[in-house]
């Protein structure tokens, strides 16, 4: 399940790490659907991140996107209560197209999914923040959330633009479904009915299964 979170100002200034390309500018996704890296060349970075072991990181990454003005492509793990802990901070910032059902792999890895030191982070941003690259951090452990300040650094000297995926990429049509059959004991259908966020409220968490592909996230429903 892909997450698009927006800076409440979405407007591009000199002086902001996110700005949106306009929606003319948005491309097709490659043969099978698959990302690896960001098409052509430009200035663009886009940062992702996934798991959520912890809340703690979940808010404080939420709020870094907020106050920085940095565009982050959520990949949530519903089965971490960190989402619904944060769902109230989450909300204003996420975009209505909740639901990014497209297998994605990166080419910078921040390998913070384990705990590293402080200059460890950094030092990995250094080489993975580069054009046109689709990079996965993790919220999982607490000295990534005390280095934001150096982050912005690298990403403002190098003059790049965070993006989310759906700002680069058209969406493919999503699947048409048939409507829920009426159950026999007086059941409804579910046609027509707007989810609620978070997606999976009033059901279990949808799990989301990790690819044996090394450096693959495979989003299911």
């Amino acid at each position: 399940m892909g997450v698009t979170a927006l800076p409440c100002d979405t407007v591009a200034h000199g002086d902001v790490a996110g700005s949106a390309p306009g929606p003319g500018s948005r491309i097709a996704l490659p043969g099978g659907g698959v990302l690896n890296r960001l098409p052509g060349r430009g200035d663009l970075l886009a940062w992702t991140v996934d798991d959520g072991a912890d809340s703690e990181v979940v808010r404080l990454y939420t709020q870094f996107a907020k106050d920085a003005g940095m565009r982050l492509t959520y990949f949530v793990t519903g089965s971490l209560h960190s989402w619904t802990d944060n769902a109230d901070l989450l909300r204003p910032l996420v975009a209505a197209d909740l639901g990014y059902q497209v297998v994605t792999l990166w080419s910078g890895d921040l390998r913070d999914s384990a705990l590293l030191t402080e200059d460890e982070i950094i030092r990995t941003a250094y080489q993975c923040f580069t054009p046109q690259s689709i990079v996965i951090g993790h919220l999982n452990h607490r000295p990534v959330t005390r280095v934001y300040g150096q982050l912005v650094q690298i990403i403002r000297a190098r003059a790049l633009r965070t993006v989310t995926l759906n700002d680069v990429f058209l969406r493919p049509p999503a699947p048409q479904r048939k409507p829920a059959p009426v159950g026999r004991g007086g059941g409804f259908s579910r046609a027509g009915r707007r989810s609620p966020w978070p997606p999976w409220q009033g059901r279990r968490p949808p799990r989301r299964a990790a690819s044996r592909r090394a450096g693959s996230r495979v989003p299911r429903r």
